[in-house]
């Protein structure tokens, strides 16, 4: 494909991106219902809305891969608004259990510390390369 300047431009990371959403979105389907079950066996309010959440971002993930297979306009910014959310939810998840358990009562555990870092760090370098990428072929995204 070309560009408004006439530069041929790739798109193996678009296809790329659009593979990561429908993977993503199957997996957190199933993400979900596994969690949701194990969370109503196990009587934790915590899990069902967490399960909820990973729905709802799966559902996402497949309206982002719906918008950039047909070149929606608007695409892209939803594939970096949705590394944002990722990166909420992730640190929300490492600090759920603190919330529900009495103030004092646990510790912060060391893989939570990773855990964030990694979430972090990931949606950061996702929102730079997508940005670059994306930018580069905003005049493509018109439907």
């Amino acid at each position: 494909m070309k560009n408004n300047e006439n530069k041929e431009l790739g798109m193996g990371w678009h296809d790329f991106m659009v593979f990561c959403r429908g993977f993503t979105g199957v997996v957190g389907i199933i993400g979900a219902i596994v969690l949701a079950i194990l969370s109503v066996l196990a009587f934790k309010p915590i899990g069902i809305m967490f399960s909820l959440i990973t729905l709802g971002m799966a559902m996402y993930s497949f309206e982002i891969r719906r918008g950039l297979e047909d070149f929606e306009k608007g695409a892209p910014k939803k594939l970096i608004t949705y590394s944002i959310l990722s990166m909420i939810v992730g640190i929300v998840d490492v600090f759920s259990p603190l919330l529900m358990s009495p103030l004092g009562s646990e510790n912060f555990p060391e893989d939570g510390v990773r855990s964030i870092l990694s979430s972090v760090i990931h949606a950061i370098v996702m929102i730079i390369i997508n940005s670059i990428y994306y930018k580069k072929r905003e005049d493509m995204f018109v439907n």
